[in-house]
């Protein structure tokens, strides 16, 4: 039996899987787990922990792992994890010489080839064309991918896009800035699109804005739950006005930078939301505010209405773009 291995490694969270290949190129997946990040000093820490919690399984021949960062020359240094990882010193701890690392979400727009219709929600119909396709995702960070289109097939390719500045379109949105603009040394979309950008929203409504702190998420956040969390659940259902305004900001946010990146690569063949955050306030989502935020562009409304934005409901699609690329490795 021949193994590879997927990892999908986040600021948060980091997911596993050990894959059984079968000689017609099939993968069955024969152990899963899930690990938080920061528990660990090291991925290979982390991987070691993994590969030694089964002796039944031979190891692994190949692996592919996204990781949160820029991938870049020698070594890779994570952007919301304390980690500086070396792939060779990585290939040598782990016994794994076929060890590739990419960018989480390119490793997302691999996965995105293997997703069926069942595996998506549209927010956006359009008009369905062959063409470049763009990833975003707000997680614990943001991260952006493109899917290039060569005229036959997409070619994944990773960006840093949520590191851009951020851009804001009204005076509401001004303002957001200069409240972050006082936290943080540049606001950049990460700022507003991510996990602490929907606290940062929230607070500045409270703080800046004068709306009133909603007394449900007060509580649970002194109860030890995540503020971003229990902001989002509350504005999903709908029962405060601050925490409503404060999801319907975030959605129109993310609707205007997805549509930057429609505009940079002309994504004529769509674009995916990934991500836990966008498949908690779907709900939301598909209600409007994400794409007022999509279509406000100008003069460039009707393109941006002819291309399909679709989220990923599949939480397992990243593993199965990781395992994508680890079958390649071992042709």
């Amino acid at each position: 039996m021949t193994t590879i291995l997927a990892g999908d490694v986040g600021g948060t969270k980091t997911d596993l899987c050990l894959f059984a290949q079968a000689a017609d190129g099939g993968l069955e997946p024969l152990r899963k787990a899930t690990f938080v990040s920061g528990e660990f000093d090291s991925l290979s820490d982390l991987l070691s922990t993994f590969l030694s919690n089964d002796s039944t399984a031979p190891p692994p021949v190949a692996a592919a792992l996204g990781v949160p960062g820029p991938v870049v020359g020698e070594s890779v240094r994570l952007t919301n994890l304390p980690w500086v990882i070396e792939p060779e010193a990585l290939r040598r701890n782990t016994g794994i010489a076929r060890l590739r690392l990419l960018n989480d979400l390119e490793m997302a727009a691999h996965g995105v080839l293997t997703l069926e219709p069942r595996d998506l929600a549209v927010l956006n119909p359009g008009v369905e064309r062959a063409g470049h396709c763009g990833l975003v995702a707000a997680g614990t960070g943001l991260g952006q991918a493109i899917l290039f289109w060569d005229g036959e097939r997409h070619h994944a390719t990773a960006t840093e896009g949520g590191h851009a500045g951020f851009g804001p379109r009204d005076e509401e949105q001004i303002a957001l800035h200069r409240f972050l603009g006082r936290r943080h040394d540049r606001v950049s979309w990460e700022r507003v699109l991510s996990g602490t950008g929907l606290e940062s929203i929230y607070e500045f409504l409270v703080l800046e804005r004068g709306m009133p702190a909603s007394a449900e998420v007060d509580a649970r956040y002194r109860g030890g739950e995540d503020l971003a969390a229990a902001v989002g659940e509350v504005g999903v259902a709908g029962g405060d006005p601050t925490c409503r305004y404060a999801v319907d900001l975030f959605l129109r946010l993310y609707g205007a930078q997805s549509a930057n990146l429609a505009l940079t690569i002309l994504a004529t063949g769509g674009i995916y939301l990934w991500g836990g955050i966008i498949r908690k306030l779907l709900p939301r989502a598909v209600e409007g505010p994400f794409l007022e935020g999509f279509l406000d562009v100008g003069r460039f409304r009707d393109l941006m209405s002819e291309i399909p934005v679709r989220a990923v409901l599949d939480a397992e699609a990243a593993l199965a773009g990781a395992a994508r690329v680890a079958v390649k490795l071992t042709g």
